[in-house]
């Protein structure tokens, strides 16, 4: 698992978890050129420590299905939902969602709790020749409509399994968010956000870049660092 921002996340309340699982828009754009970039846009949602691991085997030219896949959770059972409860951690296999308003999303769910897995972007933000996915990830209470929250991972996908190259940032899910993600998009070297934060006016407009061994933001979300640490 990549070198990654960690503390426990800051609690939220009510969220209209029906929206939270509605996808966003993907736009890809060719990867290699360090000015290609792919972009996602992300309605406001009412709706790894040490190194990396390297990606030294053989990338396939078939993009990997992720909407069926099976990944090993990027945190354990830390506590970051509303109510101090948790979803699970571990490995999970992931069902394509078959609604056409849905597509290439997967789902998964354990007793109590739903999960949400989607490309946002595709690029070389690695630079190491070969595309990248950022992914978005998602857990939320089944029980009520509030309490989940929204991730975004890095990975590779190397010899046709997924490695996981660090954590990017999260959104907090719920009507009148502390912070969200508003845009967020990868290009060669790099993830661009956009991000409102509570008491901060405006977009927040923040750059992510590889260094050879994770993502560094050129600065902090104004008032919410903690929204750039993972769930552990």
């Amino acid at each position: 698992m990549g070198s990654v921002r960690r503390t426990h996340l800051l609690a939220g309340a009510a969220v209209a978890a029906a929206l939270i699982a509605l996808p966003a828009a993907v736009a890809l754009a060719t990867v290699g050129d360090d000015d290609a970039e792919a972009v996602i846009r992300v309605q406001p949602i009412t709706d790894a420590t040490g190194s990396p691991a390297a990606a030294t085997g053989s990338t396939s030219k078939k993009p990997f299905f992720w909407a069926g896949a099976t990944l090993d959770l990027p945190w354990t059972d830390a506590p970051f939902l509303s109510d101090g409860g948790s979803c699970p951690g571990g490995r999970i296999t992931f069902i394509p969602n078959t609604d056409p308003a849905n597509p290439g999303r997967g789902d998964a769910s354990r007793p109590g709790y739903e999960y949400h897995l989607g490309v946002a972007a595709t690029a070389d933000v690695t630079r190491d020749g070969r595309p990248d996915d950022l992914i978005r990830l998602s857990c939320d209470p089944a029980d009520r409509i509030e309490g989940g929250w929204t991730f975004w991972y890095l990975y590779s996908v190397v010899d046709g399994k997924p490695v996981l190259r660090d954590f990017v940032t999260s959104a907090e899910a719920k009507a009148n968010a502390t912070w969200n993600v508003a845009s967020i998009g990868a290009r060669r070297g790099a993830i661009d956000t956009e991000m409102t934060a509570d008491g901060a006016p405006g977009l927040q407009k923040r750059v992510f870049r590889w260094t050879g061994r994770e993502l560094v933001p050129d600065k902090p979300l104004a008032g919410h660092p903690e929204a750039d640490t993972a769930p552990r």
